[in-house]
């Protein structure tokens, strides 16, 4: 049985760092070939000062290719107003936990 997942990352476009992308290709190998049952994909959003935006259209590209349809969400449109700000109403919160929660608390995440 595949481990249930959802992966986390920092995705954007322009890319800001070169191993989103590669490990976005390998979460999606794996999933292609049975190893892990991706449930999601979450996206953060972009630091204040970063001129991109998330790379929703990455995900579209690999759900195209391998023909998967793994759900993408942004994980907050605005930005925290302190390193306790939790943004409980944000969808991505919302959405990871009810990832979490359809998977019986089995489900993982990959960061």
């Amino acid at each position: 049985m595949a481990a249930p997942l959802f992966h986390q990352t920092d995705l954007f476009r322009p890319h800001n760092d070169p191993d989103d992308h590669f490990d976005l290709a390998v979460i999606y190998a794996l999933a292609l070939q049975g190893k892990i049952d991706l449930r999601g994909i979450v996206i953060d959003r972009p630091p204040p000062k970063f001129d991109g935006d998330p790379d929703v259209a990455a995900i579209a590209q690999l759900n195209h290719i391998t023909g998967l349809t793994v759900p993408a969400v942004v994980g907050s449109a605005q930005p925290m107003k302190s390193p306790h700000d939790t943004q409980p109403s944000a969808f991505g919160v919302q959405h990871s936990a009810r990832l979490r929660n359809d998977g019986g608390g089995r489900v993982q995440s990959l960061w």
